[in-house]
């Protein structure tokens, strides 16, 4: 078999084995399935889920949350669908690999231990995550590229299905052939059809192993050849991306979206809840739409530019929210949550008014200080993934980018500082450096650095400010408290987080298939 990534990758993921991997690790893929079980419980009651339900079999293996087994592919499609169709999905270091790589290990989880289901969406998320990581200078969020999800879910079948090396690589390169990225307009469209968009990479992930297991063979050097996927998906490929491997985990990046919208806007969203919680107990009650003079959120570059992006495109279905931060924001002073309830048709025709009226509100501004920190601490820990990068080559990327994001403001004086305070130069310095090698990067000290600073004014003259540096169940947050609003997330605020816990510690030798059915249905 010849060396190439996918080779490399497969090799890597046939021989992880469970003892392989660091207690950290487990904890963090365990809560993977609760949370991503936690998001699709939310919507199973939807119009979509119903819709879903309806096109699968009733006679299979695989559980279903809407009740009920069906065959392997039905399963994977309706839970793929729901995991991403509100983006809700979590996501590690610039790589959405939740959707497939858990989704197809509950597909195939019939026969299997719970210990075989971790090790399997670890392995998806080690060697899917390691693509989006070398597509990161690139136009497409990570959620949107169907090569991640497909590969996640090959990776997780591939490993479950007990291929040997050869055959998973040749599985692995027919999943990221055919690169399905997925335009923005549907990414962040006013439908679920980004769940549907992203099903059918993940779907795609599956028929490649089960096509390698008749001897169909693939572009074993589809990622590294010249015009290849990395050349075509991303202005510089990271390359080192796929070094480390049993070494560096990026599993360890993990964060837990506690509400339905991208990572990059967590922060400001959960700072404007928190907001909310503050005024309720001071003045014991809720703001109300109307007593909101302005909304002010200060992000950091990526934050700012996404928000731009998906400005002017209306919200006239939930499924919209997520990506549109002015109606998110809307929605939650207007309900003061943004759950599975702002998806009841009768909930969203009482608030479409005032989340409307909030919306007008919301200003969005660019903060140079957190744009700097996130780029001073990507840099300090992720050197060698970006080492040999050139000033030329980011010269080129960031005219590339404008096209795509729009052009930033010139920074005022608090930019100029925040960029002396930085030393661009010094940061080259580091890459130049980097070892190449993501080993020596320092994974355990990552953090998402995308904060936010929100001030909420009021008609009475008050002022309600909120700073975040980072995203909450996101690395550097609390564990207890990431543990908890996990379990929150899965049992819903008023569930039996005890219940949840118990289901998060289920013994290793467990059944996979009894663990998944109490994850997707509840007791």
């Amino acid at each position: 078999m010849p060396d190439t990534l996918l080779t490399r990758l497969a090799r890597f993921a046939v021989d992880l084995q469970s003892e392989d991997l660091p207690p950290g690790v487990v904890e963090r893929v365990r809560l993977q399935h609760l949370s991503t079980a936690g998001a699709i419980r939310q919507l199973s009651g939807t119009a979509l889920a119903r819709e879903l339900h309806r096109c699968t079999g009733r006679r299979g293996p695989a559980v279903k949350s809407t009740g009920g087994t069906g065959p392997v592919r039905d399963a994977l499609r309706l839970h793929s669908t729901l995991a991403a169709a509100w983006s809700w999905e979590d996501q590690l270091f610039m790589g959405s690999t939740s959707v497939g790589g858990v989704t197809a290990a509950w597909a195939l989880a019939k026969g299997c231990t719970v210990a075989d289901l971790v090790r399997a969406t670890a392995a998806a998320n080690e060697v899917a995550g390691r693509l989006g990581a070398a597509l990161l200078i690139g136009p497409d969020p990570a959620d949107a590229c169907g090569e991640i999800h497909a590969l996640a879910a090959t990776t997780a079948a591939g490993v479950l299905e007990g291929l040997d090396a050869h055959t998973l690589a040749h599985a692995m390169a027919l999943a990221v052939a055919a690169p399905s990225r997925m335009p923005f307009g549907v990414l962040a469209g006013d439908s679920p059809a980004r769940g549907m968009a992203t099903a059918q990479a993940v779907v795609r992930g599956l028929d490649a192993v089960g096509l390698a297991k008749k001897g169909v063979r693939g572009p074993l050097d589809a990622l590294g050849a010249p015009d290849g996927v990395l050349d075509r998906g991303a202005w510089i490929p990271l390359r080192a991306a796929f070094t480390g491997l049993g070494q560096a985990w990026l599993s360890q990046t993990l964060a837990y979206k506690q509400l339905p919208a991208p990572l990059i806007w967590q922060a400001p969203l959960q700072a404007l809840r928190e907001v909310l919680r503050r005024h309720v107990k001071a003045a014991d009650k809720r703001l109300r739409a109307d007593q909101v003079e302005g909304i002010e959120l200060a992000l950091p570059g990526p934050s700012l530019a996404l928000a731009h992006r998906a400005s002017g495109r209306p919200a006239t279905t939930p499924w919209a929210v997520p990506w549109r931060l002015s109606a998110a924001v809307g929605v939650l002073v207007a309900d003061h949550d943004l759950c599975g309830r702002t998806q009841d048709p009768e909930v969203w025709a009482a608030i479409q008014d005032r989340v409307s009226l909030v919306a007008s509100k919301v200003s969005v501004a660019h903060d140079w200080g957190l744009t700097m920190d996130l780029a001073q601490h990507t840099v300090d820990i992720w050197a060698p993934l970006l080492a040999g990068v050139t000033a030329a080559e980011i010269q080129e990327a960031a005219r590339a980018s404008r096209s795509v994001h729009g052009v930033p403001r010139s920074p005022g004086a608090a930019g100029l500082l925040a960029l002396i305070r930085t030393r661009p130069s010094q940061l080259l310095e580091q890459i130049r450096y980097g070892s190449g090698n993501l080993a020596d990067a320092r994974i355990d000290e990552w953090q998402y650095r995308l904060g936010a600073k929100v001030r909420v004014h009021t008609t009475r003259g008050g002022t309600w400010p909120e700073d975040r540096e980072i995203p909450e169940a996101s690395p550097g947050w609390s564990w207890d408290k990431t543990r908890t609003s996990v379990f929150q997330k899965l049992s819903g605020a008023d569930g039996d987080q005890a219940a949840a816990a118990a289901l998060c510690d289920t013994g290793p030798a467990e059944p996979a298939d009894a663990w998944v059915r109490s994850l997707l249905l509840p007791a």
